[in-house]
């Protein structure tokens, strides 16, 4: 039997609850199938570019936890294709990070820190991978990116390594203020434009500022601050234009309350 070891203990490959999931979902017409078979798991199938498809792929039905791991190891074999290996945030989030894995070249390593953001298939901006909350993610394979045909592919070794190391974290109280300065500049304009009816670009304003932190100021936001911003923008993505507004303002307010 073949195991995978993951946060220190051994975990035989039918422990995972692997679930297929295809371009169907979106109308799609592509299709697949995942097997044990002398210890491996065999994904195989065949992927239409049918109906705007164009992928098949294969996760962990629930939700693993790789907090205090760094990097992925795997050796896949089978069908040469554009295949990635894939962490979802969450059941059903939108949001996940994938990197390139290459078949038929032995066991491959791959830091978190490799991984890049993604929403439906394109890159967003979002915290790199090893500076997310991975304490509930699903794991997985995906096969696309302009392929089409049959495939059949083999994960032959699969684990998760590396150990992360603890570290502490103190605000430096210049990028604190700036970054005060930058929330409450977005406020000031935000505030009268919602005010004047108008809460859709009210929201634009406090997004921006929030993604401006991110992208500008992450080194200076310790990682709890830097999930807390990232997991508003997400779950604020899907609300109406005022619930978006607000939520947003409740995230810069917490934040403003930390800089104190």
């Amino acid at each position: 039997m073949m195991w995978f070891w993951l946060l220190g203990l051994a975990m035989a490959v039918e422990s995972f609850d692997w679930v297929v999931l295809n371009d169907t979902v979106m109308g799609g017409r592509s299709s697949a199938t995942v097997e044990y078979i002398d210890s491996v798991t065999e994904f195989k199938g065949l992927v239409s570019l049918e109906n705007n498809g164009g992928f098949s792929s294969i996760r962990t039905r629930n939700a693993i936890d790789l907090s205090n791991n760094t990097a992925v190891e795997i050796e896949l074999v089978g069908t040469t294709a554009p295949v990635q290996f894939v962490v979802w945030m969450g059941q059903g989030a939108n949001l996940y990070y994938a990197t390139p894995v290459e078949p038929n070249t032995g066991l491959q390593q791959i830091e978190f820190s490799q991984f890049e953001s993604k929403s439906y298939g394109r890159g967003v901006s979002a915290l790199p991978l090893d500076r997310r909350n991975r304490q509930k993610v699903s794991v997985g394979v995906l096969i696309g990116d302009g392929f089409e045909g049959e495939f059949d592919l083999t994960i032959k070794q699969l684990n998760f390594v590396g150990e992360v190391k603890e570290s502490s974290f103190t605000l430096d109280s210049q990028a604190a203020m700036r970054m005060t300065q930058v929330l409450q500049r977005a406020v000031q304009r935000g505030v009268p434009v919602y005010n004047a009816g108008n809460p859709s670009e009210c929201a634009a304003i406090y997004q921006t500022a929030l993604e401006d932190l991110l992208l500008l100021s992450s080194n200076a936001l310790s990682v709890e601050l830097q999930e807390g911003i990232q997991q508003t923008l997400e779950s604020a993505s899907s609300m109406s234009d005022s619930d978006r507004a607000w939520a947003y303002r409740r995230q810069i307010d917490e934040l403003l309350f930390a800089f104190q």
